[in-house]
């Protein structure tokens, strides 16, 4: 069954006036070999409906750091803020998903911590500050990440991450904490009372194709052909 996967996307240089959007290229070839078909999404505000209703699964990419005020918190004067274009947009799709709680989501890096943001979470907004192994989770480097719960989707995935990031989930909100590093950073949340609802605080389009790279973006994938039959299944349903 042929599913389509959602991509939000970048801002070239956080401005709506550079006239550019920009992807990783990993996020969509990884859709790709799992089997999905990869749409990136523009900002457009008006057609979260349309892009929840044609995609059967969503991933929110990583990126910059979110207008916080926004969110009722104080802005750390280091923060180097996204495109509010793509803020709004964002905060947008994920109001639409949540019309749906069967609806799959996978949020890496930014997306998790808006993730976290949306159900009443609290950011560290900056790592280097408040965390003396703060180096490790930047410039791509690997590292391994500890489950700290034995039911969620993430049961199967072992092996090294990627990180590339300075902030990090302080206060998961209403979700739950799924794993952390060693140095106790939450490296993954979710919603348990959902089938498929998972952020990720490393990067798996950036990493191996085993279970934290490619591996993790196929669970949404798959999590969408499970969802796509069940919504097939139930408008199949004489009235």
């Amino acid at each position: 069954m042929s599913v389509i996967i959602g991509i939000t996307v970048d801002t070239k240089d956080n401005t709506w006036d550079s006239g550019k959007y920009q992807s990783g290229l990993g996020y969509s070839n990884y859709v790709a070999e799992a089997g999905g078909i990869p749409i990136l999404l523009p900002q457009r505000v008006e057609l979260v409906k349309e892009y929840v209703d044609l995609c059967d699964g969503m991933i929110f990419t990583g990126g910059d750091d979110l207008d916080m005020a926004k969110f009722g918190h104080e802005q750390h004067p280091k923060s180097n803020l996204l495109c509010q274009k793509r803020q709004e947009f964002e905060t947008a799709l994920y109001n639409e998903i949540h019309k749906d709680s069967e609806y799959p989501v996978l949020a890496i890096c930014l997306g998790m911590q808006l993730m976290a943001l949306m159900h009443g979470g609290k950011i560290n907004q900056c790592l280097p500050e408040t965390l003396e192994s703060h180096a490790k989770h930047m410039n791509d480097l690997k590292h391994p990440v500890e489950l700290v719960v034995n039911d969620s989707v993430l049961n199967d995935v072992t092996g090294l991450t990627t990180s590339y990031h300075r902030q990090a989930i302080e206060d998961p909100g209403d979700l739950r904490i799924v794993a952390r590093d060693e140095d106790g950073t939450v490296e993954a949340i979710d919603d348990p009372s959902k089938p498929f609802y998972l952020g990720v605080q490393w990067h798996p389009e950036r990493s191996a194709r085993d279970a934290c790279g490619l591996g993790t973006i196929a669970l949404v994938v798959e999590a969408a052909r499970r969802y796509k039959a069940s919504r097939a299944g139930s408008q199949a349903q004489p009235r």
